[in-house]
């Protein structure tokens, strides 16, 4: 989760990509969720999950391993969305639902 660097003085405690992402999924993603199938649809080095909150929330978390910028599509229920993530970058995109009127 994070890298310590003992050859600079003092030594310096460096966050990983997994630790920003392990963040991202503590803030967005609740007790009780369960993961649904992602796709990324092997772009490059982008990492992908995405979970069912209880609340009916959807939760995206991209992660780019790569030290260059990625480019990417995210597409779902008849939606497209096309995004840019930084080398190390992690993103999480959020869907909320309303339950329909009856």
């Amino acid at each position: 989760m994070i890298t310590v660097n003992h050859a600079s003085q003092p030594s310096q405690i460096v966050p990983t990509v997994d630790y920003t992402a392990l963040a991202h999924a503590s803030k967005f993603v609740a007790p009780g969720a369960y993961r649904v199938e992602s796709n990324s649809f092997d772009q490059g080095s982008l990492e992908d999950v995405a979970f069912r909150n209880p609340d009916g929330s959807l939760v995206l978390l991209v992660l780019n391993g790569t030290g260059g910028n990625l480019a990417f599509n995210i597409a779902w229920a008849g939606k497209y969305a096309s995004c840019k993530l930084p080398g190390g970058g992690v993103a999480t995109f959020r869907w909320n639902f309303t339950a329909p009127a009856h």
